[in-house]
Protein backbone atom coordinates (compact mmCIF):
# COMPACT_ATOMS: atom_id res chain seq x y z
CA UNK A 1 0.00 0.00 0.00
CA UNK A 2 2.65 2.17 0.93
CA UNK A 3 4.13 1.45 -2.44
CA UNK A 4 0.86 1.82 -4.39
CA UNK A 5 0.82 4.96 -2.79
CA UNK A 6 3.95 6.65 -3.81
CA UNK A 7 3.21 6.01 -7.25
CA UNK A 8 0.29 7.44 -7.36
CA UNK A 9 1.47 11.04 -5.62
CA UNK A 10 5.39 10.93 -6.51
CA UNK A 11 4.97 9.67 -10.77
CA UNK A 12 3.61 9.62 -13.75
CA UNK A 13 5.94 6.28 -15.04
CA UNK A 14 3.88 4.07 -16.29
CA UNK A 15 6.88 1.75 -16.31
CA UNK A 16 6.78 2.03 -12.22
CA UNK A 17 2.90 1.82 -11.61
CA UNK A 18 3.68 -1.72 -13.79
CA UNK A 19 5.96 -2.64 -11.29
CA UNK A 20 4.26 -2.34 -8.62
CA UNK A 21 1.55 -4.11 -9.88
CA UNK A 22 3.55 -6.91 -10.67
CA UNK A 23 4.43 -6.74 -7.12
CA UNK A 24 0.93 -6.85 -5.66
CA UNK A 25 0.28 -10.57 -7.88
CA UNK A 26 3.04 -12.40 -6.86
CA UNK A 27 2.52 -14.67 -3.19
CA UNK A 28 2.30 -13.11 -0.64
CA UNK A 29 6.33 -12.49 0.66
CA UNK A 30 7.69 -14.07 3.73
CA UNK A 31 8.09 -11.41 6.51
CA UNK A 32 11.95 -11.95 8.32
CA UNK A 33 11.61 -9.36 11.17
CA UNK A 34 13.73 -9.11 14.56
CA UNK A 35 13.36 -10.60 18.38
CA UNK A 36 11.84 -7.49 20.39
CA UNK A 37 10.65 -6.98 23.62
CA UNK A 38 7.53 -5.47 25.52
CA UNK A 39 7.67 -1.73 26.58
CA UNK A 40 5.86 -1.21 30.01
CA UNK A 41 2.11 -0.39 29.58
CA UNK A 42 1.47 2.54 31.25
CA UNK A 43 -2.28 3.91 31.40
CA UNK A 44 -3.43 7.35 30.21
CA UNK A 45 -6.04 9.27 30.84
CA UNK A 46 -6.95 11.67 28.01
CA UNK A 47 -9.63 14.45 28.16
CA UNK A 48 -13.14 13.02 25.99
CA UNK A 49 -15.08 15.16 23.38
CA UNK A 50 -17.22 18.14 24.83
CA UNK A 51 -20.80 16.60 24.46
CA UNK A 52 -23.45 18.28 23.01
CA UNK A 53 -27.50 18.04 23.07
CA UNK A 54 -27.52 17.59 26.45
CA UNK A 55 -26.33 21.01 27.81
CA UNK A 56 -23.06 19.81 29.29
CA UNK A 57 -20.99 20.83 26.37
CA UNK A 58 -20.59 24.40 27.87
CA UNK A 59 -20.25 23.77 31.55
CA UNK A 60 -17.44 21.62 30.65
CA UNK A 61 -15.36 24.47 29.79
CA UNK A 62 -15.88 25.97 32.96
CA UNK A 63 -13.58 26.21 35.69
CA UNK A 64 -13.91 23.66 38.86
CA UNK A 65 -16.11 21.24 36.52
CA UNK A 66 -14.85 17.87 36.58
CA UNK A 67 -14.63 16.90 32.88
CA UNK A 68 -15.48 13.30 32.22
CA UNK A 69 -12.34 10.94 31.34
CA UNK A 70 -11.17 7.69 29.58
CA UNK A 71 -7.66 4.98 30.07
CA UNK A 72 -5.50 4.71 27.36
CA UNK A 73 -3.14 2.26 26.94
CA UNK A 74 -0.31 2.64 23.97
CA UNK A 75 1.38 -0.76 24.05
CA UNK A 76 4.85 -1.35 22.06
CA UNK A 77 7.00 -3.62 21.08
CA UNK A 78 10.50 -2.28 21.11
CA UNK A 79 12.95 -4.39 17.80
CA UNK A 80 16.28 -5.48 18.69
CA UNK A 81 17.03 -3.88 15.07
CA UNK A 82 15.89 -1.74 13.21
CA UNK A 83 15.56 -4.22 9.98
CA UNK A 84 12.36 -5.44 8.51
CA UNK A 85 12.65 -7.52 5.04
CA UNK A 86 9.88 -8.42 3.44
CA UNK A 87 11.54 -11.86 1.06
CA UNK A 88 9.27 -11.96 -2.28
CA UNK A 89 9.90 -15.10 -4.65
CA UNK A 90 9.72 -14.72 -8.55
CA UNK A 91 11.51 -15.80 -11.55
CA UNK A 92 14.96 -14.11 -12.25
CA UNK A 93 13.51 -12.88 -16.13
CA UNK A 94 10.60 -11.04 -14.32
CA UNK A 95 12.38 -9.14 -11.49
CA UNK A 96 15.09 -7.97 -14.16
CA UNK A 97 12.26 -5.98 -16.08
CA UNK A 98 10.79 -4.69 -13.35
CA UNK A 99 13.96 -4.56 -10.90
CA UNK A 100 15.26 0.03 -11.82
CA UNK A 101 11.24 0.32 -11.31
CA UNK A 102 11.04 -1.03 -8.06
CA UNK A 103 14.05 0.96 -7.02
CA UNK A 104 12.90 4.08 -7.73
CA UNK A 105 9.26 3.75 -6.37
CA UNK A 106 11.03 2.01 -3.12
CA UNK A 107 13.41 4.75 -2.79
CA UNK A 108 11.00 7.51 -2.67
CA UNK A 109 8.85 5.95 0.51
CA UNK A 110 8.79 7.66 3.32
CA UNK A 111 6.22 6.07 5.85
CA UNK A 112 3.90 3.18 6.40
CA UNK A 113 0.65 3.65 7.28
CA UNK A 114 0.55 6.48 9.71
CA UNK A 115 2.10 9.71 8.50
CA UNK A 116 4.39 9.33 12.04
CA UNK A 117 6.12 6.08 10.91
CA UNK A 118 8.78 7.08 9.15
CA UNK A 119 10.37 4.65 6.93
CA UNK A 120 13.52 4.34 4.40
CA UNK A 121 13.22 1.64 1.65
CA UNK A 122 15.01 -0.24 -0.27
CA UNK A 123 15.49 -3.10 -2.59
CA UNK A 124 18.01 -5.57 -2.06
CA UNK A 125 17.82 -8.47 -4.73
CA UNK A 126 20.12 -10.80 -2.85
CA UNK A 127 19.26 -12.72 0.44
CA UNK A 128 20.42 -10.67 3.39
CA UNK A 129 22.60 -12.85 5.73
CA UNK A 130 20.73 -12.71 9.19
CA UNK A 131 21.58 -13.85 13.18
CA UNK A 132 18.55 -13.98 15.42
CA UNK A 133 15.86 -13.45 13.43
CA UNK A 134 12.02 -14.85 13.07
CA UNK A 135 10.27 -15.40 10.07
CA UNK A 136 7.14 -16.10 9.57
CA UNK A 137 5.64 -17.64 5.91
CA UNK A 138 1.85 -17.26 4.70
CA UNK A 139 0.59 -21.39 4.82
CA UNK A 140 3.75 -22.67 4.65
CA UNK A 141 4.89 -25.90 5.39
CA UNK A 142 7.02 -27.10 8.92
CA UNK A 143 5.80 -23.74 10.26
CA UNK A 144 5.56 -23.95 14.64
CA UNK A 145 3.20 -21.80 16.80
CA UNK A 146 2.22 -17.97 16.55
CA UNK A 147 -0.20 -17.59 14.21
CA UNK A 148 -1.09 -14.58 12.86
CA UNK A 149 -3.56 -13.00 10.23
CA UNK A 150 -2.52 -10.63 7.69
CA UNK A 151 -3.72 -9.01 5.10
CA UNK A 152 -1.92 -8.92 1.84
CA UNK A 153 -2.20 -7.78 -1.61
CA UNK A 154 -2.83 -9.75 -4.53
CA UNK A 155 -4.02 -9.75 -8.33
CA UNK A 156 -6.48 -6.86 -8.39
CA UNK A 157 -5.62 -4.67 -5.78
CA UNK A 158 -3.00 -2.07 -7.82
CA UNK A 159 -7.16 -1.13 -9.39
CA UNK A 160 -8.87 -1.42 -6.31
CA UNK A 161 -6.08 1.19 -4.03
CA UNK A 162 -6.12 3.14 -7.97
CA UNK A 163 -9.99 3.27 -7.54
CA UNK A 164 -9.77 4.11 -4.09
CA UNK A 165 -7.55 7.10 -4.31
CA UNK A 166 -9.70 8.33 -7.48
CA UNK A 167 -6.91 9.75 -9.21
CA UNK A 168 -8.28 10.49 -12.37
CA UNK A 169 -11.48 11.48 -10.96
CA UNK A 170 -9.46 13.96 -8.78
CA UNK A 171 -7.17 14.87 -12.23
CA UNK A 172 -10.37 15.66 -14.06
CA UNK A 173 -11.56 17.70 -10.78
CA UNK A 174 -8.50 20.08 -10.87
CA UNK A 175 -8.02 20.35 -14.88
CA UNK A 176 -12.33 21.43 -14.46
CA UNK A 177 -11.63 23.94 -12.24
CA UNK A 178 -8.19 25.35 -13.51
CA UNK A 179 -10.53 26.14 -16.78
CA UNK A 180 -12.76 28.03 -15.00
CA UNK A 181 -10.34 29.82 -12.95
CA UNK A 182 -8.27 31.18 -15.99
CA UNK A 183 -11.33 31.61 -18.32
CA UNK A 184 -13.04 35.00 -18.39
CA UNK A 185 -16.45 35.96 -19.70
CA UNK A 186 -18.65 33.28 -22.31
CA UNK A 187 -15.53 31.42 -22.04
CA UNK A 188 -15.61 31.26 -18.33
CA UNK A 189 -19.63 30.31 -17.86
CA UNK A 190 -19.15 27.37 -20.52
CA UNK A 191 -16.21 26.62 -18.20
CA UNK A 192 -18.71 26.41 -15.00
CA UNK A 193 -20.79 24.25 -17.19
CA UNK A 194 -18.52 22.24 -18.18
CA UNK A 195 -16.86 21.57 -13.91
CA UNK A 196 -20.92 20.74 -13.44
CA UNK A 197 -21.03 18.05 -15.59
CA UNK A 198 -18.03 16.70 -14.48
CA UNK A 199 -18.31 16.73 -11.19
CA UNK A 200 -21.64 17.25 -10.34
CA UNK A 201 -21.28 20.40 -8.22
CA UNK A 202 -22.40 24.03 -8.85
CA UNK A 203 -18.51 25.92 -9.52
CA UNK A 204 -17.36 28.31 -6.69
CA UNK A 205 -13.92 28.76 -6.21
CA UNK A 206 -13.86 27.89 -2.81
CA UNK A 207 -14.19 24.07 -3.94
CA UNK A 208 -11.90 21.42 -3.18
CA UNK A 209 -11.38 17.73 -4.65
CA UNK A 210 -13.32 14.75 -2.68
CA UNK A 211 -10.28 13.48 -0.94
CA UNK A 212 -9.35 9.84 -1.15
CA UNK A 213 -11.66 7.00 -0.11
CA UNK A 214 -10.26 4.95 2.89
CA UNK A 215 -7.44 2.31 1.11
CA UNK A 216 -8.50 -1.25 2.07
CA UNK A 217 -6.67 -4.60 1.28
CA UNK A 218 -9.35 -7.27 2.63
CA UNK A 219 -7.83 -10.39 2.05
CA UNK A 220 -6.50 -11.99 4.92
CA UNK A 221 -3.60 -15.13 5.03
CA UNK A 222 -2.65 -16.84 8.17
CA UNK A 223 1.06 -16.42 9.06
CA UNK A 224 2.78 -18.45 10.99
CA UNK A 225 6.26 -18.41 12.72
CA UNK A 226 8.75 -20.86 11.18
CA UNK A 227 11.65 -21.90 13.42
CA UNK A 228 15.32 -20.93 12.12
CA UNK A 229 16.35 -22.69 8.80
CA UNK A 230 19.74 -22.57 7.10
CA UNK A 231 19.27 -19.34 5.15
CA UNK A 232 18.84 -17.38 8.71
CA UNK A 233 22.66 -18.59 9.37
CA UNK A 234 23.77 -19.79 12.29
CA UNK A 235 25.81 -17.82 15.09
CA UNK A 236 28.86 -18.28 16.65
CA UNK A 237 28.64 -17.43 20.86
CA UNK A 238 31.85 -16.31 22.73
CA UNK A 239 33.15 -18.36 25.51
CA UNK A 240 31.72 -15.05 28.06
CA UNK A 241 27.84 -14.76 28.98
CA UNK A 242 25.91 -12.59 27.36
CA UNK A 243 24.08 -12.28 30.33
CA UNK A 244 25.65 -10.02 32.95
CA UNK A 245 25.59 -7.98 35.58
CA UNK A 246 24.96 -4.04 34.61
CA UNK A 247 25.90 -1.28 37.30
CA UNK A 248 24.75 2.15 36.43
CA UNK A 249 26.55 5.16 37.30
CA UNK A 250 24.23 7.09 40.38
CA UNK A 251 26.66 9.63 41.77
CA UNK A 252 30.26 11.09 41.05
CA UNK A 253 32.54 13.28 38.18
CA UNK A 254 31.80 12.59 34.64
CA UNK A 255 34.28 10.66 33.22
CA UNK A 256 34.95 9.22 29.40
CA UNK A 257 36.69 6.08 27.99
CA UNK A 258 40.13 7.27 28.99
CA UNK A 259 39.51 6.28 32.52
CA UNK A 260 38.66 2.77 31.72
CA UNK A 261 41.24 0.97 33.68
CA UNK A 262 40.78 3.42 37.12
CA UNK A 263 37.02 2.19 36.27
CA UNK A 264 37.74 -1.70 36.32
CA UNK A 265 40.29 -1.72 38.64
CA UNK A 266 38.80 -0.08 41.02
CA UNK A 267 35.59 -2.50 40.96
CA UNK A 268 37.74 -5.43 40.62
CA UNK A 269 39.19 -4.68 44.12
CA UNK A 270 36.12 -3.98 45.66
CA UNK A 271 34.70 -7.39 44.38
CA UNK A 272 38.02 -9.07 45.35
CA UNK A 273 37.13 -7.49 49.15
CA UNK A 274 34.19 -9.46 49.56
CA UNK A 275 35.14 -12.70 47.68
CA UNK A 276 37.20 -14.24 50.83
CA UNK A 277 40.80 -16.04 50.45
CA UNK A 278 38.88 -19.16 49.31
CA UNK A 279 37.59 -17.47 46.00
CA UNK A 280 37.57 -19.71 43.27
CA UNK A 281 39.98 -18.81 39.55
CA UNK A 282 37.15 -17.46 37.91
CA UNK A 283 36.49 -14.57 40.60
CA UNK A 284 40.32 -13.95 41.34
CA UNK A 285 41.85 -14.78 37.84
CA UNK A 286 44.79 -16.57 39.69
CA UNK A 287 45.64 -20.29 40.16
CA UNK A 288 46.05 -22.00 43.80
CA UNK A 289 49.37 -21.05 43.73
CA UNK A 290 49.06 -18.17 42.85
CA UNK A 291 49.53 -17.67 39.67
CA UNK A 292 47.70 -15.60 36.76
CA UNK A 293 45.20 -18.71 35.89
CA UNK A 294 44.73 -19.80 32.64
CA UNK A 295 41.09 -19.80 32.50
CA UNK A 296 38.25 -17.70 31.81
CA UNK A 297 37.87 -15.38 34.77
CA UNK A 298 35.35 -12.46 35.38
CA UNK A 299 36.04 -9.69 32.66
CA UNK A 300 35.13 -6.11 33.54
CA UNK A 301 33.56 -3.31 31.16
CA UNK A 302 32.47 -0.15 30.78
CA UNK A 303 29.35 0.73 29.51
CA UNK A 304 30.09 4.00 27.36
CA UNK A 305 27.87 5.89 25.30
CA UNK A 306 29.30 5.52 21.78
CA UNK A 307 27.95 4.64 18.21
CA UNK A 308 26.00 8.13 17.13
CA UNK A 309 26.53 11.25 16.17
CA UNK A 310 26.11 12.54 19.48
CA UNK A 311 27.97 10.10 21.09
CA UNK A 312 30.57 11.93 23.69
CA UNK A 313 32.21 8.92 25.12
CA UNK A 314 31.17 9.35 28.63
CA UNK A 315 31.10 6.01 30.99
CA UNK A 316 27.49 5.78 31.98
CA UNK A 317 28.25 2.35 33.86
CA UNK A 318 29.81 -0.40 34.59
CA UNK A 319 29.70 -4.06 33.38
CA UNK A 320 31.05 -7.35 35.34
CA UNK A 321 30.93 -10.59 33.27
CA UNK A 322 30.82 -13.98 33.78
CA UNK A 323 32.17 -16.97 31.88
CA UNK A 324 29.37 -19.16 30.43
CA UNK A 325 30.62 -22.20 31.98
CA UNK A 326 30.02 -20.65 36.04
CA UNK A 327 26.68 -21.24 37.64
CA UNK A 328 24.39 -19.42 38.71
CA UNK A 329 24.85 -20.32 42.06
CA UNK A 330 28.08 -20.17 42.04
CA UNK A 331 27.94 -16.58 41.03
CA UNK A 332 25.18 -15.36 43.01
CA UNK A 333 27.59 -16.81 46.11
CA UNK A 334 30.67 -14.62 45.41
CA UNK A 335 28.85 -11.59 43.83
CA UNK A 336 25.68 -11.65 45.70
CA UNK A 337 27.12 -10.01 48.44
CA UNK A 338 29.07 -7.27 46.86
CA UNK A 339 25.85 -6.04 44.69
CA UNK A 340 22.52 -6.38 47.14
CA UNK A 341 22.30 -6.59 50.61
CA UNK A 342 22.03 -10.05 52.12
CA UNK A 343 19.03 -9.38 54.55
CA UNK A 344 17.29 -7.28 52.41
CA UNK A 345 17.88 -8.45 49.29
CA UNK A 346 17.68 -4.51 48.14
CA UNK A 347 20.80 -3.90 45.74
CA UNK A 348 23.56 -2.19 47.43
CA UNK A 349 25.08 1.47 46.54
CA UNK A 350 28.79 1.06 45.67
CA UNK A 351 31.27 3.23 46.38
CA UNK A 352 34.72 3.19 43.81
CA UNK A 353 37.55 5.47 44.94
CA UNK A 354 39.40 6.38 42.12
CA UNK A 355 42.04 8.85 43.64
CA UNK A 356 42.46 12.50 41.52
CA UNK A 357 39.59 11.65 39.62
CA UNK A 358 37.19 11.44 42.83
CA UNK A 359 34.64 8.86 43.64
CA UNK A 360 32.31 6.70 41.74
CA UNK A 361 28.63 5.33 43.07
CA UNK A 362 26.71 2.82 41.43
CA UNK A 363 23.93 0.34 41.55
CA UNK A 364 22.04 -2.61 39.81
CA UNK A 365 20.34 -1.43 37.02
CA UNK A 366 16.68 -2.20 37.54
CA UNK A 367 14.90 -0.22 35.53
CA UNK A 368 12.16 -1.64 33.38
CA UNK A 369 13.18 0.93 30.66
CA UNK A 370 17.34 1.68 30.61
CA UNK A 371 19.41 3.54 28.32
CA UNK A 372 20.42 1.25 25.35
CA UNK A 373 23.94 2.14 26.95
CA UNK A 374 22.74 -0.07 30.04
CA UNK A 375 21.24 -2.69 28.72
CA UNK A 376 23.46 -5.93 27.40
CA UNK A 377 21.59 -6.22 24.05
CA UNK A 378 23.66 -3.63 23.01
CA UNK A 379 26.96 -5.21 23.54
CA UNK A 380 26.40 -8.96 22.76
CA UNK A 381 24.62 -8.21 19.62
CA UNK A 382 21.10 -9.16 19.17
CA UNK A 383 20.62 -9.83 16.12
CA UNK A 384 24.30 -11.80 16.14
CA UNK A 385 26.93 -9.53 13.59
CA UNK A 386 29.05 -10.59 10.79
CA UNK A 387 31.18 -7.03 12.17
CA UNK A 388 32.22 -5.72 15.22
CA UNK A 389 34.93 -2.77 16.21
CA UNK A 390 36.13 -2.02 19.10
CA UNK A 391 35.42 0.58 21.92
CA UNK A 392 38.16 0.54 23.71
CA UNK A 393 41.82 -0.60 22.29
CA UNK A 394 42.92 -4.04 21.73
CA UNK A 395 45.91 -4.82 23.04
CA UNK A 396 48.55 -6.93 21.46
CA UNK A 397 49.58 -10.00 23.58
CA UNK A 398 53.49 -9.69 22.47
CA UNK A 399 55.08 -7.20 20.50
CA UNK A 400 55.41 -7.17 16.70
CA UNK A 401 59.02 -8.42 15.83
CA UNK A 402 58.47 -6.23 12.13
CA UNK A 403 60.65 -2.65 12.61
CA UNK A 404 58.14 -0.48 11.83
CA UNK A 405 59.61 2.07 10.48
CA UNK A 406 61.57 0.21 7.78
CA UNK A 407 59.05 -2.02 6.96
CA UNK A 408 55.49 -0.39 7.89
CA UNK A 409 53.57 -2.61 5.51
CA UNK A 410 55.37 -5.87 7.04
CA UNK A 411 54.55 -4.59 10.47
CA UNK A 412 50.50 -3.46 9.97
CA UNK A 413 50.64 -7.09 7.97
CA UNK A 414 51.58 -8.73 11.43
CA UNK A 415 49.55 -6.93 13.53
CA UNK A 416 46.60 -7.78 12.15
CA UNK A 417 47.88 -11.47 12.51
CA UNK A 418 48.40 -10.79 15.92
CA UNK A 419 45.13 -9.60 16.20
CA UNK A 420 43.82 -12.70 14.40
CA UNK A 421 45.15 -14.98 17.01
CA UNK A 422 43.77 -13.25 19.95
CA UNK A 423 40.64 -13.65 18.31
CA UNK A 424 40.87 -17.22 18.18
CA UNK A 425 42.57 -17.17 21.75
CA UNK A 426 39.29 -15.34 22.49
CA UNK A 427 36.87 -18.13 21.11
CA UNK A 428 35.65 -16.50 18.24
CA UNK A 429 36.41 -17.80 14.31
CA UNK A 430 39.46 -16.38 12.93
CA UNK A 431 38.28 -12.84 11.12
CA UNK A 432 37.47 -12.95 7.17
CA UNK A 433 38.90 -9.10 7.30
CA UNK A 434 40.94 -7.22 9.93
CA UNK A 435 41.11 -3.56 10.03
CA UNK A 436 43.64 -1.71 12.03
CA UNK A 437 44.29 1.76 13.12
CA UNK A 438 44.85 4.63 15.73
CA UNK A 439 41.03 6.42 15.30
CA UNK A 440 38.18 3.99 15.85
CA UNK A 441 35.20 2.44 13.56
CA UNK A 442 32.60 3.43 16.27
CA UNK A 443 31.82 7.22 16.91
CA UNK A 444 32.40 8.96 20.66
CA UNK A 445 35.39 6.68 21.00
CA UNK A 446 39.11 8.27 22.32
CA UNK A 447 42.32 7.06 19.39
CA UNK A 448 44.21 4.65 20.55
CA UNK A 449 48.05 4.64 21.33
CA UNK A 450 49.23 2.62 18.54
CA UNK A 451 52.84 1.93 19.98
CA UNK A 452 54.60 2.52 23.76
CA UNK A 453 56.85 4.86 24.51
CA UNK A 454 59.69 4.73 27.32
CA UNK A 455 60.44 7.52 29.52
CA UNK A 456 62.21 9.87 27.30
CA UNK A 457 60.75 8.61 23.74
CA UNK A 458 60.88 6.97 20.79
CA UNK A 459 58.25 9.44 19.76
CA UNK A 460 60.05 12.42 20.96
CA UNK A 461 57.45 13.28 22.97
CA UNK A 462 57.49 13.67 27.06
CA UNK A 463 55.67 10.25 28.36
CA UNK A 464 53.83 9.13 31.84
CA UNK A 465 53.37 5.36 31.71
CA UNK A 466 50.77 5.80 33.46
CA UNK A 467 49.01 7.90 30.88
CA UNK A 468 50.90 6.60 27.60
CA UNK A 469 51.39 9.57 24.96
CA UNK A 470 50.33 12.47 26.51
CA UNK A 471 47.06 13.41 24.84
CA UNK A 472 47.14 11.09 22.46
CA UNK A 473 44.76 8.80 23.41
CA UNK A 474 43.61 5.57 26.09
CA UNK A 475 46.69 4.66 28.79
CA UNK A 476 48.99 2.18 27.95
CA UNK A 477 47.91 -1.28 29.45
CA UNK A 478 51.22 -3.22 30.11
CA UNK A 479 53.49 -1.08 27.83
CA UNK A 480 52.22 -3.43 24.89
CA UNK A 481 50.90 -2.09 21.19
CA UNK A 482 47.82 -1.26 21.67
CA UNK A 483 45.72 -0.25 18.10
CA UNK A 484 41.96 -0.21 17.77
CA UNK A 485 40.18 -2.52 15.20
CA UNK A 486 37.49 -3.54 12.69
CA UNK A 487 36.59 -6.60 12.29
CA UNK A 488 34.63 -8.92 9.76
CA UNK A 489 33.44 -12.73 10.17
CA UNK A 490 32.15 -15.32 7.68
CA UNK A 491 29.37 -15.74 10.33
CA UNK A 492 27.11 -13.85 12.87
CA UNK A 493 28.71 -13.63 15.99
CA UNK A 494 27.29 -12.98 19.43
CA UNK A 495 29.48 -11.54 21.65
CA UNK A 496 30.30 -10.02 24.23
CA UNK A 497 33.43 -9.59 21.88
CA UNK A 498 36.62 -8.89 23.98
CA UNK A 499 39.88 -9.15 22.92
CA UNK A 500 43.79 -8.84 23.58
CA UNK A 501 45.93 -8.81 26.75
CA UNK A 502 43.53 -5.98 28.66
CA UNK A 503 40.15 -7.77 28.06
CA UNK A 504 39.76 -9.24 31.53
CA UNK A 505 40.01 -5.26 32.72
CA UNK A 506 38.01 -3.50 29.88
CA UNK A 507 40.40 -3.31 26.66
CA UNK A 508 39.65 -4.93 23.82
CA UNK A 509 36.36 -4.44 23.95
CA UNK A 510 33.99 -4.25 20.63
CA UNK A 511 30.81 -3.24 19.52
CA UNK A 512 28.27 -4.72 16.97
CA UNK A 513 28.14 -2.99 14.06
CA UNK A 514 25.07 -4.05 10.96
CA UNK A 515 26.12 -3.97 7.52
CA UNK A 516 23.94 -4.74 4.69
CA UNK A 517 24.56 -6.75 1.95
CA UNK A 518 26.50 -10.62 1.39
CA UNK A 519 29.47 -11.84 2.81
CA UNK A 520 31.16 -11.46 -0.20
CA UNK A 521 30.13 -7.28 -0.35
CA UNK A 522 31.26 -6.92 2.88
CA UNK A 523 34.35 -8.54 2.66
CA UNK A 524 34.97 -6.40 -1.04
CA UNK A 525 34.15 -2.80 0.95
CA UNK A 526 35.95 -3.78 3.69
CA UNK A 527 39.03 -4.41 1.64
CA UNK A 528 38.78 -1.80 -0.75
CA UNK A 529 38.47 0.56 2.04
CA UNK A 530 41.62 -0.98 3.97
CA UNK A 531 43.58 -0.39 0.35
Amino acid sequence: MALVATVFETTESLEEAAAVEWLGTLSPPDVVAPTSSARTSVEFYVPVNDRSGDGLGALQGLANVTRSKQARFYPTQIPQDQFIDFEYRSTRAEFAIHRSSLESVASAVVRLGHSSSLVAVSLLADEVPVGERIRWVADGAGAVQSAQRLRVAGDGSFARLEASFGRERRRAFHRAKDDVDTAKGKARKDAAARFEEITGLAYKSSLKAAPPAPARISRLVEYRQVQARSDLGTYKTTPLDDQFFILSKADGPALDLLATLKLTHALRGLVLSHAGKDAPGWVTGHATDGSPSRDLHLTYLPLPYVGNQYSDGHVMGLAICLPRKVDVSEAARYLGPVIADQSTGTPRRLELRLGRLGTWKLELETRPEPPATLTASTWVGRPASHEWASVTPVVLERFPKTNRNKDHRGWMEEVEGLVRQSCVHAGLPEPLVVETGRNAWCQGVPRAVTRPSAKGGRDGHATDKSQGLLGSGYPLFSDKVQVHVNLLFDRPVRGPVVLGGGRFRGYGMCRPRYMRGGIREMKETASHETN
